[in-house]
Order: C-alpha cells, then sequence, then structure tokens
C-alpha cells in the first residue's frame, strides 16, 4: 500500500513502445508524499495469499481488498472488478 498505483499515460510520461502496445500496464510509485501520509498506520504493507491453485488471491482486511480492487480497476480488469466490490460490499455489511 505504500506505493500509489499509477498509470503512466495518465501522469505525462512519455509513451516508450510497451506503453503503447499495453496501455493498461500499472506502475507502482514510491514515495509519493502525498499518497504515504494518507495511509493508516499498520497498513504499509499487504500479504495477499494465494490459493493452492494459484487462481486466487485472499484479502486479508477491507483496506487491502480496496487497494487490490483499485489496482485491478486502474489494469482494467472491470468484470473483476465488478465482483470485487460485490464481495467487498457483502463481507463489509
Amino acid at each position: 500500500a505504500i506505493a500509489e498505483p499509477i498509470r503512466p499515460c495518465a501522469h505525462g510520461a512519455p509513451l516508450g513502445p510497451v506503453e503503447r502496445c499495453f496501455p493498461s500496464q500499472l506502475v507502482l510509485r514510491r514515495g509519493a508524499k502525498d499518497w504515504v501520509s494518507q495511509l493508516k498506520a499498520g497498513s504499509r504493507h499487504y500479504n495477499y495469499p494465494l490459493h493452492s491453485s494459484g487462481t486466487m488471491a485472499f484479502t486479508p482486511a477491507p483496506a487491502a481488498s480496496l487497494y487490490f480492487l483499485l489496482c485491478r480497476f486502474l489494469t482494467w480488469h472491470f468484470a473483476e472488478v465488478s465482483a470485487m466490490a460485490f464481495a467487498i460490499s457483502e463481507a463489509t455489511s
């Protein structure tokens, strides 16, 4: 969580050949003071255990779920984001 997920093309970074081929690329920007200052104590790192099949990750806390959801949203995995949002709302209600 200490790294802010961004899409390079959205922040004015020059596009290289990889970014042109994969516009959903995600970069984890470390050291962004405004991002880090918003984090609560104890939420700087998340551990996502993987299922033994390797097909899904478990989220240990609601904040970890939302961070993972943000990363999926920024990489254009909208079907997964929708399913995750529903699961998060069910788990927190």
